[in-house]
């Protein structure tokens, strides 16, 4: 079931990461929405799960951004398959390793696409890169990963069965 509501749940944050987010642009960084909920579900859900969620998510935010399409998902993909190797599953109420998580994530998809860039011909000042944007974002993404996460818990917690006690 989780599957067939990623596409509609991450339309509307890729809609919301290219509309609202670069207006709450401090320091040069913005919050990845799109990384922040796929990397939340594969916290909560499993990385199968996960990986799902970070193939629909890249391809989608890749449909309406200036990077060769696949890039993202692969950035995706790495960084949920790093959070699910280092960290695992982690209780939907924990608000101690998801920010960390999305800190480090953050970093992995900036240089999974600066890689990509390169490569395709279309390379950015690393240096710049890292301090003028990856830096901020990482940060910014660190404190919004908390709220995000607490959004999706409630989420993931009420569509899960319930056991009936007494039966």
């Amino acid at each position: 079931m989780a599957g067939y509501l990623s596409i509609p749940v991450l339309a509307l944050v890729v809609v919301l990461q290219a509309t609202l987010m670069p207006e709450l642009s401090i320091a040069g960084g913005t919050p990845d929405l799109v990384l922040l909920v796929v990397l939340g579900w594969s916290l909560m859900a499993g990385y199968e799960q996960g990986l799902l969620w970070a193939v629909v998510g890249g391809f989608l935010q890749d449909l309406i951004s200036a990077v060769p399409l696949g890039t993202t998902s692969l950035a995706l993909v790495l960084a949920v398959s790093l959070a699910a190797l280092i960290v695992g599953q982690v209780h939907p109420r924990n608000l101690v390793y998801p920010p960390v998580v999305a800190a480090g994530a953050t970093l992995v998809v900036h240089l999974v696409t600066e890689i990509v860039l390169t490569v395709t011909g279309r390379p950015l000042p690393v240096a710049n890169l890292l301090l003028a944007v990856t830096l901020p974002s990482m940060i910014y993404n660190l404190v919004v990963m908390v709220p995000v996460y607490r959004i999706l818990g409630t989420f993931y917690l009420a569509g899960r069965p319930r056991r009936v006690e007494g039966l």
